[in-house]
């Protein structure tokens, strides 16, 4: 499935301590993706303290940050919002998750499911431990369930 792009409520649900266990393994174990809309919105706030926005300036020195001034990311954004009635941001997001091969692990997958060859998974245990299916890679629909508090990714 590719590797992974973090949307922003995960990245602040790790900072917080809300984020499962195995989603904060998610998160420790590679190096993070963003893209340059999640490096907006997590200082797009007056309620950060020094502490954390140092920490959160940390934290995407060591991201690899995806530019939107990208020729396909711009076309893909365009093509999704043709498709279905999304947030510039959401789309711009999930261009580049298409754009580079990456699932997009977010909390909110209502607003990714539906688009056509995407695949979006919570990290882990969010709503519910069965299996859910969140979006279509390459023809095949994945799904992300929870058994024992660890990821589970299949194939439907």
């Amino acid at each position: 499935m590719g590797t992974y792009l973090l949307d922003t409520n995960v990245i602040i649900d790790f900072f917080n301590g809300r984020l499962p266990p195995s989603g904060q393994l998610l998160l420790l174990d590679s190096t993070p993706v963003i893209s340059v809309i999640t490096h907006i919105e997590l200082f797009s706030t007056n309620s950060l303290t020094p502490v954390e926005r140092n920490k959160l300036e940390q934290f995407v020195q060591l991201a690899t940050v995806y530019d939107i001034l990208d020729a396909d990311i711009v076309r893909e954004t365009i093509h999704i919002r043709l498709q279905r009635k999304i947030k510039l941001p959401d789309a711009i997001i999930a261009a580049t998750a298409l754009v580079h091969n990456h699932v997009l692990v977010t909390r909110n997958t209502a607003d990714f499911k539906q688009l056509v060859g995407f695949a979006a998974v919570g990290p882990a245990c969010y709503v519910t431990c069965s299996t859910l299916i969140f979006g279509r890679m390459h023809g095949r629909e994945y799904g992300l369930g929870c058994r024992s508090s660890k990821f589970v990714y299949g194939q439907r």
